[in-house]
Parts: C-alpha cells; sequence; structure tokens
C-alpha cells in the first residue's frame, strides 16, 4: 500500500497520505446548526484513525439551504468560533482540514425549511415538494453567502473548503441538463450553467485570495439519457479548473433507486450498493483527471485496499475518498497500514435512513447504533 500512505502535495499543503474522509451529513448539529459535543467527538474519532483529509460535513450557507432539520451551520459569525475547536482537532492530528459548503437547493422541504425550497427554473426535485425558482437577486443572494461562508471558514482555521455541485442539491441543479431550464445567461450550455459556481469561485478569490484551497464536487454521470453526461463533466471540470479551483472531488448520480422512479426527477443515489462493483465512479474520475492539471478525488465504494491503490497506481485519480468505510471504521487507514483488517461496511444504508430520521446511525459501528 505504498501510494495510500504516501505524502500528496496540494497547492502549498502537503497532505500526509492520500486517503480522505469525504463529507456526510450526520444531523448531529442543533436544530440552530451549531456544534454540539457529539459531533466533536465524531470528528475526533476519524481524524485520529490515520486519514490525511477530512472535508467536514456540509456546512450550509444560509438557512434556507439546510439538508437537514439538522444541518450544521456557516451562515452566522457564532459559527467561526464552534468551528474552530474541530479544525484544532484535524490538525493535532495531521490531517488537512476542509469543509464543504452546500445549500440544499430543491432537495429541501418545506417540513423543516419553513418556506418552499428554491430551484434554478423552478422544477422540483421531489414531485411532491413544490419549489420556489430563483429569481437574479436570488442567486446573486446565493453566490454572496457562499462566498462569505468560505471567509468564514478561513477565519476558523480550514485549509480549504469544498462546493457541493454534486447529487442534486442547488449547484448541482444549475449543473444539470434535468434541473436547469433556464433560458438567460444561467442555463443552455455548459458554461452558462456554470455560471454561477464559476462566480462562486471568482468570488472567494477576491475575498481570500490563496489563503485557502477551493475543491469543488461534481457529478461524473447523473442518471438516464437526460441527465449530465460524462462528457459534460469533462467540460465542467475544464470550466472550474479555469476558473481557480485546486481541486475537484468527482462522484455521480446514476445508481437507480427504483423507489424513487416517478417520484424524483433524478431518482437515484450517489452511494454504490452491495451488490455495485468496487469503484463503480473511478471511471469518471479516469476521465476528469486526464482532461485537467488540477488533483482529483475519487470516490464510491472504495474500501477495498487493493481497489484504491490500484485507482491510485493507474492514475485514476491522486486522492482517495473513502465515505461509509471511515463511518463503519474510524481506524481503516491505521488498520490497513498495520496490517490489520478493518470493520466492514454492509451497504445496508442505515446510515443515510439515520440521517434523515435525526442523527447518522450505523449498523456495524457500536458507537453509532440506533438506540433501542
Amino acid at each position: 500500500m505504498n501510494l495510500l500512505f504516501s505524502p500528496f502535495q496540494l497547492g502549498g499543503k502537503e497532505l500526509k497520505n492520500r486517503m480522505v474522509f469525504p463529507p456526510t451529513t450526520t444531523s448531529f448539529a442543533t436544530p440552530k446548526g451549531e456544534v454540539t459535543p457529539k459531533l466533536v467527538d465524531y470528528y475526533r474519532q476519524r481524524a485520529a484513525g490515520g486519514v490525511g483529509t477530512v472535508i467536514m460535513e456540509p456546512g450550509v450557507v444560509n438557512p434556507r439551504g439546510k439538508l437537514t432539520s439538522q444541518s450544521m451551520e456557516i451562515y452566522t459569525e457564532e459559527s467561526v468560533t464552534f468551528l474552530k475547536e474541530i479544525t484544532g482537532i484535524f490538525k493535532t492530528n495531521g490531517a488537512a482540514a476542509f469543509i464543504q459548503l452546500a445549500h440544499s437547493g430543491p432537495r429541501g422541504r418545506a417540513s423543516f425549511l419553513g418556506e418552499r425550497p428554491v430551484s434554478p427554473s423552478g422544477i422540483p426535485f421531489f414531485q411532491d415538494e413544490p419549489v420556489e425558482e430563483l429569481t437574479r437577486e436570488g442567486i446573486d443572494r446565493v453566490v454572496k453567502d457562499f462566498v462569505a461562508a468560505a471567509l468564514r471558514a478561513q477565519q476558523a482555521g480550514f485549509d480549504g473548503i469544498e462546493l457541493h455541485g454534486a447529487h442534486g442539491y442547488l449547484l448541482s441543479s444549475f449543473l444539470s441538463p434535468i434541473m436547469n431550464r433556464c433560458t438567460d445567461e444561467y442555463g443552455g450550455s455548459n458554461r452558462n450553467r456554470a455560471k454561477i459556481m464559476v462566480d462562486i469561485i471568482t468570488g472567494i478569490r477576491e475575498q481570500v485570495g490563496n489563503k485557502i484551497l477551493i475543491g469543488v464536487r461534481l457529478n461524473g454521470k447523473e442518471y438516464g439519457e437526460q441527465g449530465l453526461a460524462d462528457s459534460d463533466a469533462i467540460e465542467l471540470a475544464r470550466i472550474f479548473e479555469a476558473a481557480g479551483a485546486d481541486l475537484l472531488h468527482v462522484s455521480a448520480l446514476e445508481v437507480e433507486v427504483p423507489a424513487l422512479v416517478g417520484v424524483a426527477a433524478i431518482p437515484a443515489t450517489s452511494a454504490p450498493g452491495r451488490n455495485d462493483p468496487h469503484g463503480p465512479f473511478l471511471r469518471y474520475a479516469r476521465q476528469v483527471k486526464k482532461a485537467v492539471h488540477i488533483p482529483v478525488i475519487a470516490v464510491g465504494k472504495l474500501d477495498n485496499p487493493e481497489v484504491a491503490e490500484k485507482a491510485l497506481a493507474e492514475k485514476d485519480c491522486d486522492l482517495v475518498a473513502l465515505g461509509r468505510s471511515l463511518i463503519v471504521d474510524p481506524n481503516w487507514p491505521n488498520k490497513v497500514k498495520d496490517g490489520s483488517t478493518p470493520d466492514q461496511c454492509l451497504y445496508c444504508n442505515t446510515c443515510f435512513k439515520g440521517i434523515a430520521q435525526g442523527g447518522l446511525i450505523c449498523a456495524v459501528n457500536p458507537e453509532l447504533k440506533a438506540k433501542k
């Protein structure tokens, strides 16, 4: 496992190894979005397990952008204070500290937002959830919110931020041919659909300069013939690189969920199941990596160390993300390094059900098992 544990230079930051804990909502924050002792302990365990980089779960950039009723916030000045504790934990353990910045957009729910979710062109993600189309003023407000959140992240001590442009949330919806039917400068071509992301990247650079690294998470492909194609993802990746992104995180929204067919505009998940092969999204990371000059993170069922090592050796990616692997076993990196076997994910998606119901749980990890 020489490559998995080799250091990597990202901008001016040296990462101690190639393993990344990607952002996964926990719903461990308070209803006001504040960090709790449970959330702090959760990240302390994962930072101590040997991973080189932690991308903290989504910090929502305004109240209307909450992903769950207990999403962590980064839209108030108070967030800088409580996030400093977590960046301190990451640095004490030698892990690079990133935070994802997000807005739920059409994947939000009025039940916890208190108002209708917003969408680029009035198309709902869920058929049963009416949305409000963003005005030009609303788009400008979103851009300012992301830029302000990045400044807070830098003040809180993060090395970098990741803009969530995947999985059907707001920025992803702008990039998606399914969700974005705008006829102005925000729709039609990939360059137009990418305008909001480019404006955010440009705004962050104007406010923060090079004091913080900027990553973008994007779909390498979307479900269905009308969805974002892998060729679109390549073009978007080049646009983001030209705009000033330092890092790309290539996921996909293409694993069909039968229960969502006819219910959701994109009836798919980004989480490969137990019947899917290891590394099903590697081909998208590989295509993007060939097209750009900045580092690429691959994600998606990479918990087999041999598969992860091979992905690095064959230059499919520069870094590998281990999401559910590190939920199940925070010590995955240290165990693999020592030659022992980490606890294995069952791919049962109990974790996601818990997030929606008030807090991440795991069928394997005793620290995260549901309370009876």
